[in-house]
């Protein structure tokens, strides 16, 4: 049998895949800058605080939605709570202190007034 012209019909000319020396350390480069950039955001994301989450609620101001007496809406950075006044009514508008947060409930209380 003779392959010699198979052998032929799949030679590949080297120079085809030459990558050039400057591309190649221009991409470590690049690499290494991301890897070092994404290494050093993902250690200042770990250092913060919490600043979401039940936890950040508590001591928070709430502005009344629908009147509580003891139950109602208050609306917290724009998002409506379900709500329980402590003590007393607060009607709409009027602002009060969370003191608790349960499940999606929270637990408020009358702000006082200078």
């Amino acid at each position: 049998m003779d392959f010699g012209g198979l052998v032929s019909l799949f030679q590949i000319n080297p120079d085809l895949f030459r990558v050039d020396t400057w591309f190649i350390i221009v991409l470590v480069i690049v690499v290494i800058a991301f890897t070092a950039i994404s290494i050093i955001w993902g250690i200042r994301a770990h250092r913060k605080p919490v600043s979401v989450g039940r936890e950040d609620l508590i001591g928070r101001t709430a502005v009344v939605d629908t009147a509580l007496g003891p139950k109602g809406m208050v609306l917290v950075e724009g998002e409506r709570w379900r709500a329980i006044l402590d003590e007393g009514h607060a009607e709409p508008e009027e602002e009060v202190i969370i003191t608790k947060v349960e499940g999606l409930k929270l637990w408020v209380t009358k702000k006082e007034t200078a």
